[in-house]
């Protein structure tokens, strides 16, 4: 509860506007498909303070305005979050978990994990419904060091993650509009 506080304080959501073109570029690839997309602001703080902000399906809980400019929702299948954070150089700690409908003849992170720990323990592998079976698990954990207004790219065969971190001023209130 402490964080979602600390999220709602310290993060406006706002509309894409810095990563709109690869965002139009994505969405009319036929072989990629968008699953999340936001931006908002925060202030910048160090790694002990940093603020992890939620992505996927768990933001839509912690705030209501998020998306408030999406023509699409949040998608149920991504979830994670990521965290920007430094002084003189600029972090990001990203995590993302994705469900994705079965591949034929691909095999996830947490189904490559159980088929190991059950081939070491002598089980006959992983068990579930058909309705868990149906989908897959793949993740993305990763901390990097970012260059601010670059695009970075965190890849995964199945999944991936473009963010960028921009520098935002603030309108002033007293300069006159034309």
């Amino acid at each position: 509860i402490e964080e979602y506080h600390r999220v709602r304080e310290n993060v406006s959501y706002t509309e894409i506007v810095h990563l709109s073109d690869a965002l139009e570029r994505l969405r009319l690839a036929p072989q990629y498909s968008v699953m999340v997309h936001t931006a908002w602001v925060q202030p910048l703080l160090g790694k002990d303070e940093a603020i992890d902000v939620p992505l996927g399906y768990a933001a839509r809980s912690t705030t209501s305005s998020l998306h408030s400019g999406s023509p699409e929702p949040v998608s149920p299948r991504m979830s994670g979050s990521l965290r920007v954070y430094g002084d003189y150089l600029l972090f990001v700690d990203l995590e993302l978990k994705a469900s994705l409908p079965r591949r034929a003849g691909a095999q996830s992170d947490e189904e490559a994990q159980a088929t190991s720990f059950t081939s070491i323990i002598g089980g006959t592998g992983a068990a579930g419904t058909e309705a868990a079976d149906a989908f897959e698990v793949f993740r993305i954990s990763e901390k990097r060091r970012i260059k601010l207004e670059e695009f970075h790219y965190f890849d995964h065969p199945y999944i991936g993650a473009i963010v960028s971190v921009t520098r935002y001023e603030q309108p002033d209130d007293n300069a006159a509009i034309q």
